[in-house]
């Protein structure tokens, strides 16, 4: 059984090239690709599955608060975050993690 995967990025290029390197692996199946957090909440609701990918920075809803609304209520995914940057600004994200 595959390993069902939502991913969650605000730029086409990264999301598009995520979604290229897990569909050349028969081990995961991606279900759905999103481009915003309030995408990838609706995405996990709708297709529960065994991992969410997940950018940090993302308009509508940023990945921070995807994690804590997850939390909040009781969603158990497997979850890889990431972000691409650095810097101060990535610091601060952490922070509110």
């Amino acid at each position: 059984m595959a390993i069902r995967l939502v991913l969650a990025d605000d730029h086409p290029v990264v999301l598009a090239g995520l979604a290229q390197v897990f569909s050349t692996d028969r081990a995961f199946e991606v279900v759905a690709c999103t481009n915003n957090g309030a995408e990838a909440l609706a995405a996990v609701r709708t297709f529960t599955p065994d991992v969410l990918v997940l950018d940090l920075r993302m308009p509508v809803k940023d990945g921070v608060t995807v994690l804590r609304e997850m939390k909040r209520t009781g969603s158990r995914y497997g979850m890889v975050t990431m972000c691409v940057g650095g810097g101060q600004g990535a610091a601060g994200i952490f922070e509110r993690l």
